[in-house]
């Protein structure tokens, strides 16, 4: 019988499916498993066609409700009990095409597996073997049909999760080379994966726009102008991080540039603001505090009824 799928999505927040990553079940996909369906939904609804030739009225009929049973239940792990965008909104229970990434990556095996004990079940409720003979061969090719379904689906997600965890990958030796410059191991190691990871996500997302070595190069230049904001902020500020970038500039891109850019010369802007009001500030907080000195050593003086003489005379 069909098992029961834990199907929760596992998506990180704020994540935006690309387009090669939304599910579009076309009844002419899957190399015509998705016409086979429908062609041999029709055979199956017309089955009574065939089997009225044979055996007695109990039996036609036996024959009759056993392929409707696998014909829903077949549906229902396949494409789920609704329409896949339905099922998707959480309408109805979702086949196994409505499925995503990892989703797919977990719910494949006992998919598959249900298929498999679908036929079975409903063949061992037949009460004769002439009659499970003919369900056999009447559900056949449609099994077949669903099978082809899943399998194709489940390759199509498999790159889909692949993609994921490469961008995955590439995302966090960014981080991880921008926040250990000091440490060769994971600086360098860190460096060399990224554009790897960047390029091998582009390869599995033909739909991307980008090719693996395009990839590659936006996640260098992306790399260098997140180091340059980590050197912006620190003790040198923008003294070295203006200087990093020059020395990178021939692997920053044109639209990277337009970003750090700007940054650089508002921190120039304001540490020369601050250079100069810097010992303005300063005579400032000096005079107050001569002022507040000279005011409590003549309330003091006064409490003891001394006079002081004023600074200066």
């Amino acid at each position: 019988m069909a098992m029961k799928i834990s199907r929760k999505p596992q998506l990180s927040a704020g994540f935006v499916p690309a387009d090669y990553q939304r599910v579009q079940v076309d009844p002419n996909a899957y190399g015509g498993g998705g016409q086979g369906l429908q062609a041999l939904g029709k055979g199956l609804a017309s089955v009574s066609q065939s089997v009225d030739h044979i055996g007695e009225q109990m039996e036609r009929d036996e024959v009759k409700q056993a392929v409707s049973k696998y014909d829903s239940a077949m549906r229902a792990i396949v494409i789920g009990n609704a329409p896949p965008e339905a099922a998707q909104g959480g309408e109805g229970a979702p086949g196994f095409v409505t499925l995503q990434g990892s989703d797919a990556m977990q719910a494949y095996q006992p998919s598959v597996q249900s298929l498999q004990e679908l036929r079975n079940s409903v063949r061992a409720e037949l009460g004769t073997g002439r009659a499970q003979r003919l369900f056999d061969a009447t559900v056949v090719d449609y099994e077949a049909s669903g099978r082809r379904m899943l399998d194709q689906h489940y390759q199509q997600q498999q790159k889909v999760t692949s993609a994921l965890t490469a961008q995955d990958a590439s995302a966090q030796a960014l981080q991880n080379a921008c926040a250990f410059p000091n440490d060769p191991m994971i600086y360098q190691t860190s460096r060399r994966a990224g554009p790897v990871e960047a390029g091998r996500a582009a390869a599995m997302n033909p739909d991307g726009g980008k090719t693996p070595e395009q990839a590659a190069a936006d996640w260098t230049s992306g790399f260098h102008i997140s180091y340059a904001s980590v050197l912006l902020d620190g003790a040198e500020g923008v003294k070295a991080a203006e200087y990093y970038v020059d020395s990178n500039r021939g692997e920053i891109s044109f639209k990277d540039l337009q970003i750090i850019e700007p940054k650089l010369e508002l921190k120039r802007d304001q540490e020369v603001v601050a250079a100069v009001t810097a010992p303005l500030l300063g005579k400032s907080m000096a005079g107050r505090d001569g002022w507040e000195g000279s005011f409590h050593r003549l309330r003091r003086a006064d409490r003891k009824g001394e006079m002081l003489r004023p600074v200066g005379l």
